[in-house]
């Protein structure tokens, strides 16, 4: 059993965590062996993620004064929570991903930029492409307008040369 020191080392850790991340989740993990949880921690480190296990008490105290209070109610059983700051969209589709893989792996619900989602909730923000993908998407809209203008452009230019050219030919050069 942790001494006092360490049990509120670890409310000031899930504190820290909890107030800096932009998503967390509580999930539960009944079932699964080391292995398993291993390939979903690797998995979430790629998206800037991470899973930990917290003692269900000590992560009621540390939700105190951050925006993860509202998933005090989720708090109960075998349960790890999930924290990213900043890919949240990313290891929304990695947890929902590994959920499906993995029946015993529950997802509850989650708190996302400060508001309490819903285990369908995070489906459909799961189907929301990440953030590089968003930027090439409004990237590729901003660059439409623009060549078509550098077209419009580039097509002006050359019929005033090709006029230039037949006027030289009409002179005699």
């Amino acid at each position: 059993m942790a001494n006092k020191a360490q049990k509120t080392s670890r409310i000031e850790h899930f504190r820290k965590v909890a107030s800096t991340s932009s998503v967390t989740v509580v999930a539960e993990y009944k079932g699964l062996n080391v292995e398993k949880l291993s390939t979903l921690r690797r998995s979430l480190q790629t998206h800037g993620g991470q899973f930990t296990v917290y003692k269900n008490t000590l992560a009621r105290i540390g939700t105190e004064t951050t925006s993860a209070t509202p998933l005090v109610p989720d708090m109960k059983g075998q349960v790890g929570y999930v924290f990213s700051e900043n890919n949240p969209l990313g290891v929304i589709k990695t947890l929902i991903d590994y959920s499906k893989e993995n029946p015993l792996f529950k997802i509850k619900s989650g708190v996302f930029d400060g508001q309490k989602v819903s285990y369908q909730e995070l489906i459909e923000l799961s189907k929301v492409p990440d953030r590089k993908v968003l930027y090439g998407q409004l990237l590729g809209l901003l660059q439409s307008p623009l060549s078509s203008f550098v077209g419009g452009l580039q097509q002006i230019l050359r019929k005033s040369l090709y006029a230039l050219e037949e006027r030289k030919k009409q002179l005699g050069n």
